[in-house]
């Protein structure tokens, strides 16, 4: 492999490694200017010396692969900014949820990475990727093999209580209150479907009866449908 030297014939990767054994992580631009080139100059070093970029923080920031001490889930974070050695948040969630013997919560995943991955789900799903069950109220998400999803569903109903149709009705939870709240303010032409359809993009497992009941406490059904009737008659 040919070396990569600067005008003044220092090994530009020798300098890389030394700035990152000493910040651990930087961005390009900090990079670029240690070394005194382009960007493009130091993405050219960056793969002569094994390096990752970050999963959270829109991939700004980079370390090289001799740096992290990754944690039992392949993961490893400096301040705030955390890198996978399965690289990509994608690839990252795919291996968790692979792996997971009970499947993995969208909270089980946000616990362990530390940021909200709802778009990111949902497109794996759509990718067949990996599956998603609702197991009592709750989607996991698990692998895409059948036998194995089969077995990590079980699993997480042996974790989760069982919930019996005959069990007496209890309120809405507070925070899917807020949700259907929130929905309703930010669009008033929006239906009970609409909302329960918005809050699963979400994985917020809610029934149309819930929504209902919520929009009933508040008094917003009416509201809704006089909106609506206005908005047609314009």
């Amino acid at each position: 492999m040919s070396r990569n030297y600067d005008k003044s014939g220092i090994d530009r990767s020798e300098t890389l490694r030394s700035h990152f054994n000493k910040l651990k992580i930087c961005k390009i631009n900090e990079l670029s200017k240690v070394i005194g080139a382009t960007e493009r100059t130091v993405f050219r070093t960056l793969k002569e010396i094994d390096y990752l970029s970050s999963f959270n923080h829109a991939g700004k920031y980079y370390t090289l692969m001799s740096v992290p001490v990754f944690n039992a889930q392949g993961l490893w974070f400096h301040r705030n900014v955390g890198f996978s050695k399965y690289g990509t948040l994608r690839a990252t969630i795919v291996v968790l949820i692979q792996e997971a013997p009970s499947g993995c919560t969208h909270e089980d995943l946000q616990a362990v990475l530390q940021l909200r991955v709802h778009d990111t789900l949902r497109d794996l799903v759509h990718s067949k990727l990996i599956g998603r069950e609702q197991v009592n109220a709750v989607y996991v998400y698990v692998s895409p093999h059948a036998k194995v999803a089969k077995t990590q569903v079980e699993k997480r109903k042996e974790m989760s209580p069982i919930v019996s149709i005959t069990t007496v009705e209890q309120p809405p939870d507070l925070s899917h209150v807020v949700e259907i709240l929130l929905i309703v303010i930010h669009n008033q032409k929006v239906s009970v479907r609409q909302i329960r359809n918005i809050l699963d993009t979400k994985d917020i497992v809610v029934s149309e009866r819930e929504v209902e009941e919520v929009l009933d406490r508040y008094d917003l059904k009416k509201k809704l449908k006089r909106f609506r009737s206005r908005h047609l008659k314009k």
